[in-house]
């Protein structure tokens, strides 16, 4: 009986370490998965799922203005060209996704070639906000030119927001939300310098790889100068204030199920 006993504990007493050496290898399992696990689907950034309304809306703009030269006023073509380098940096955004999702790699290794020319170009998205100057000279239906230019802008705002939001979620998925609030404030606040500088001293995204001397030139004359403040401060303000007030509003629509690092 005792041997019996002694049997059965001794089997028990295996079969615990069996157990225990089971959970223990099943934990570094799950550990190994953790630390491989694979970046981020494209298809899963908010900034990629509103490429049909970013279709839709520049389709919308464009038949508006074809549908005005149609009636036999020609003329502000020039607005599509606009709404063209609206679409770089959202592009871009994508990209960069695609790059990091594809390559697994740190993300500040695809953010020197293609994140450059994205905060170069971003501005170009709500510059078409200021195309609304051109009210006055169009001299058509006046509802129709409001509805042609408003398609523009709505179109140029959201390829900017949507571009905006794509590069939060890359570097809040890697650097946590902290940082991708950090490139969101940031980068309204350089849009909208960057618009300020597009219409008012009339320089182009390339300029500052073609001609970055005579830019940095131009804008020294304007930081060193107080005289141009309200209107900088003004200007470029505003555009930072829509391009955030955007944002919250895509953000504010998201699955509610998503992690803590991706609520940027």
């Amino acid at each position: 009986m005792t041997k019996k006993i002694l049997h059965t504990a001794h089997y028990f007493v295996i079969m615990n370490g069996n157990l225990q050496s089971t959970i223990r290898n099943l934990q570094s399992t799950i550990r190994n998965l953790q630390l491989r696990r694979p970046p981020m689907s494209i298809l899963h950034l908010s900034g990629v799922r509103l490429l049909l309304p970013c279709i839709a809306s520049s389709l919308l703009a464009i038949g508006m203005l074809v549908g005005r030269n149609y009636m036999g006023h020609q003329g502000y073509w020039f607005l599509i060209w606009n709404l063209f380098l609206a679409w770089l940096p959202y592009c871009a955004a994508i990209w960069m996704a695609w790059v990091v999702q594809r390559k697994q790699t740190s993300l500040w290794l695809t953010l020197l070639p293609i994140g450059i020319l994205w905060i170069l170009f971003l501005p170009n998205a709500p510059y078409l906000l200021t195309d609304i100057v051109h009210i006055f000279g169009m001299h058509f239906v006046w509802w129709y030119d409001i509805g042609i230019l408003f398609s523009f802008a709505w179109a140029g705002l959201l390829l900017g927001v949507a571009s905006l939001h794509i590069m939060a979620e890359l570097i809040a998925t890697r650097y946590g939300w902290l940082a991708g609030w950090g490139v969101v404030l940031v980068t309204a606040g350089l849009s909208g310098i960057g618009v300020y500088v597009g219409r008012f001293l009339r320089w182009n995204s390339w300029d500052a790889i073609l001609r970055p001397r005579i830019l940095a030139h131009d804008l020294l004359n304007i930081f060193s100068d107080p005289s141009t403040y309200p209107r900088l401060i003004g200007v470029s303000g505003f555009i930072a204030c829509v391009m955030l007030v955007g944002y919250l509003m895509i953000i504010s629509v998201q699955p509610r199920n998503i992690s803590n690092s991706q609520k940027v």
